[in-house]
């Protein structure tokens, strides 16, 4: 990962986590088991979804750094970064999460906001320290196919605003409700 790499990775994670954050406040005032419609997520769900593939996916990067060599001279993924980024928010592309990060939406507000930050914190921690290159790791998305581990800091800032997204739509038709 390149200095600027790592400074916009940087960036991205801590713009999309204080985002986060602010809606998570919000909601835990004005909705946090509010259910836009039958089947959607509420903003507690949301938050233990983004948590859960974010403790999954950071936990994943590191042990499997810690344990494989990197592989260098593959061909580079990096034009590939902007769909990473465009995908991860895309919010009218409708996914299944798979099994163990569906939330059951037993977390308060305080219990899902300090899950929140303390795995952010270990994602910053990672992205802004790491002397690893991040473009010769690899791995298999669900959604984006193969993508290196500098694409996955991406995906995980992408991720959590997507999410974001879902609780402002939320609040926003509570407030409309209301």
């Amino acid at each position: 990962m390149t200095p600027d790499e790592r400074r916009r990775a940087v960036t991205e994670l801590t713009e999309s986590r204080d985002h986060l954050l602010a809606l998570l406040d919000r909601a835990a005032q004005q909705g946090w088991n509010a259910h836009p419609s039958p089947g959607a997520w509420s903003p507690a769900e949301c938050a233990e979804h983004v948590v859960l593939v974010e403790e999954m996916t950071i936990e994943f990067v590191e042990s499997y750094a810690a344990g494989h060599a990197a592989h260098h001279g593959l061909p580079s993924l990096a034009s590939r970064d902007e769909f990473i980024r465009q995908a991860a928010v895309n919010r009218g592309e409708k996914r299944t999460s798979p099994p163990r990060a569906r939330p059951t939406g037993a977390w308060t507000p305080p219990q899902a906001i300090d899950r929140f930050r303390t795995v952010r914190a270990t994602t910053l921690a990672f992205a802004e320290s790491t002397p690893l290159p991040l473009r010769d790791f690899r791995w298999k998305h669900t959604f984006f196919g193969e993508i290196d581990f500098y694409q996955t800091l991406l995906f995980l800032a992408g991720h959590s605003l997507r999410h974001a997204r879902q609780i402002e739509e939320t609040l926003a038709r509570a407030a409309h409700a209301g």
